[in-house]
């Protein structure tokens, strides 16, 4: 019985092999040039071995205003930005895309923007509004300030306290750590603070102090 099962099933596997050859097609890959077989109904549309050729026939032959899905090399980032296609720009994306902002500033001023050094701040908060004179070129400090609602006037920075919601200017309002950056909160609230701190502790030790009494 195991004889015949045995036989049957390699009978069963040369007919599935007859059938496979006899419906099959074989086609040369345009990119390698090696020969694989595919289904009758594609021995039109089939030109590629594998999705590694096909890869590098579109990566040098869908390029740009090539591709299907091409748009003109402007398109919208996921944060609002519009972005335009320069592969031969350095500090293009890995995509080949560069803000339109940065770009434009870079032609006002003759030269290109390190994005490590300088940031590109839109003065009215709109991201796609691109004219030169809503576009301020800061550094990456002043533009985390100014996006953080802090303020130059004549030439001193000012600021909301954290705590009680003034607005100061930095210089005599705020306590400067060793890195450069200012506290959260003006001066005579870190007081205050540090006071209800200190009566805070008082309380917790004459609760604890109490507890240890009652026992």
């Amino acid at each position: 019985m195991r004889v015949q099962g045995e036989l049957y099933c390699k009978s069963v596997y040369l007919i599935i092999v007859l059938i496979y050859n006899t419906f099959m097609v074989n086609k040369t890959c345009n990119i390698c040039s090696r020969s694989f077989k595919v289904d009758n109904y594609r021995r039109l549309s089939a030109k590629f071995c594998s999705i590694i050729c096909r890869s590098k026939w579109q990566s040098q032959n869908i390029v740009l205003n090539k591709h299907p899905g091409w748009k003109g090399g402007r398109i919208r980032h996921s944060e609002g930005y519009m972005l335009i296609k320069q592969p031969n720009h350095p500090f293009a994306n890995k995509g080949g895309y560069l803000p339109e902002h940065r770009l434009i500033l870079e032609k006002l001023l003759g030269k290109f923007i390190d994005p490590q050094k300088f940031h590109v701040h839109h003065i009215d908060g709109v991201k796609t509004n691109n004219s030169t004179n809503n576009l301020l070129l800061l550094s990456p400090l002043e533009h985390y300030r100014i996006e953080k609602g802090w303020k130059i006037i004549d030439g001193i920075w000012w600021k909301t306290c954290g705590f009680c919601k003034r607005f100061l200017k930095t210089e005599g309002n705020f306590y400067k750590r060793t890195t450069g950056q200012y506290v959260s909160q003006c001066i005579e609230c870190c007081a205050l603070i540090y006071e209800q701190k200190k009566e805070k502790q008082k309380w917790l030790l004459r609760k604890k102090k109490f507890a240890t009494t009652a026992t």
